[in-house]
């Protein structure tokens, strides 16, 4: 939201997400998205952008891109400039709907959350919002490979800045180009993956690629700090690793059979867990006589205050969700490993 037409826009960041709230559906895939306008640190290139989108919603008037990048300059009446523009797009898209002609959104599910949560932890600028959206133009997925296996893309064949009107060209490009480097990614398997899939937002596909890239990524940095092969690393390694901890702190009877086990979704073995990691970081007291949901909540939080890098939600564990259980497991164990390594 915006209190003023100076200061508030010089960024482009409400342009961004306005013209993209308001284009039609047939317009919007051949505009960038508000990831790939605000991916610039320059507030000039981010004004053209969010221009080249005007100009495809045939709005591209009283604006030059310095006219939003310096919107706040003295006597240049910059803000009054913007208020015409903001008006004719109003004018041209008003986007007002009864509440019945309103689309009606579709909630983030907790894996896609979980992923999202996940890439934005490699620090990539800017960080993903929607994630099928912010994915579809196949940068993002190219850097996340690019950082599991350095190499593992070829920059050449990938498009960074886009053309308006070559996007959805240069979108399944750089698409076509994510398949080819996962393929070339050890540990992954990518066998019925199209780049179209990715392009067309394909929730399924997404998520399968999406899954495969965190597994591997946390099996690489466990690998690191273990000296095993990642393909060594399985869920019975982890298992094991588990089951061994918990008995060494005298905590047999939260060790488990596998990340289908059901006594996970009391979230009591995680935090015996966590507390044999680090001894003493679990207070029992907000344990014992809790909902198995506020338990998940307090392990999830208490495995971030140690250290750990935990991606998932507590929602995962009280529904025995043995994917992303397995992920959490795994994130310990790396927690186990740097807490050894660390000097006393």
């Amino acid at each position: 939201q915006i209190d003023n037409f100076k200061d508030d826009i010089m960024d482009s960041e409400a342009y961004a997400h306005l013209l993209q709230r308001i284009a039609p559906a047939e317009v919007r895939n051949d505009m960038m998205t508000p990831t790939s306008i605000l991916s610039s640190s320059s507030n000039l290139d981010r004004g053209e952008n969010v221009l080249k989108n005007a100009d495809a919603l045939d709005c591209r008037v009283f604006l030059d891109a310095v006219d939003i990048a310096k919107a706040n300059e003295r006597g240049a009446n910059r803000d009054k400039l913007n208020m015409a523009f903001v008006a004719n797009l109003f004018n041209k898209y008003p986007a007002l709907h009864t509440e019945q002609e309103m689309p009606v959104e579709i909630e983030e599910t907790l894996e896609e959350k979980t992923f999202r949560n996940w890439i934005n932890s490699l620090g990539f600028q800017p960080q993903v919002h929607y994630l099928y959206d912010d994915l579809s133009t196949g940068l993002i997925l190219l850097k996340c490979l690019d950082k599991i296996q350095p190499g593992c893309v070829n920059w050449s064949q990938v498009t960074k800045e886009f053309n308006p009107k070559k996007r959805i060209y240069q979108a399944q490009e750089n698409c076509n180009e994510v398949v080819a480097s996962a393929q070339r990614c050890n540990g992954l398997k990518i066998k019925l993956l199209a780049g179209e899939n990715i392009r067309n937002k394909d929730r399924i596909y997404v998520l399968g690629l999406l899954f495969q890239m965190m597994r591997l990524y946390i099996l690489q940095i466990m690998s690191k700090l273990s000296g095993q092969d990642t393909k060594e690393i399985q869920d019975n390694f982890i298992v094991n690793w588990a089951n061994e901890k918990l008995t060494q702190a005298g905590k047999e009877s939260s060790k488990i059979r596998g990340f289908q086990d059901t006594s996970i979704k009391s979230a009591v073995p995680v935090v015996d867990l966590i507390d044999a990691i680090v001894p003493g970081s679990i207070d029992y007291s907000l344990v014992h006589g809790s909902q198995p949901i506020d338990v998940a909540r307090y392990a999830v939080t208490t495995a971030r205050k140690i250290g750990t890098h935990v991606f998932i939600l507590p929602d995962h564990i009280v529904l025995g969700n043995a994917k992303m259980i397995t992920t959490l497991y795994a994130c310990l164990m790396v927690r186990d490993y740097e807490v050894k390594m660390s000097p006393q």
